[in-house]
């Protein structure tokens, strides 16, 4: 399977469970240490792999697999 840009990079696990954790993209920015533009990049990623038309979603989504500790 080929790895997307992101999952080279390490970076859409931590994406992913800081969206859950309900941080904005420029904290989780900030708290990875990376700009913002990549975030923004990384969330809309994530919103067409994973088929969400919004980001309240995505983080509903997120939250709960946090919760579940997937």
């Amino acid at each position: 399977m080929m790895q997307v840009y992101w999952e080279k990079l390490g970076i859409l696990g931590p994406v992913y469970r800081l969206l859950g954790a309900g941080l904005s993209n420029q904290d989780i920015s900030k708290q990875l240490n990376v700009t913002d533009l990549m975030i923004d990049s990384c969330v809309a990623w994530l919103m067409v792999f994973l088929n969400y038309s919004n980001r309240p979603d995505l983080v509903v989504r997120a939250a709960s697999s946090v919760a579940q500790g997937t």
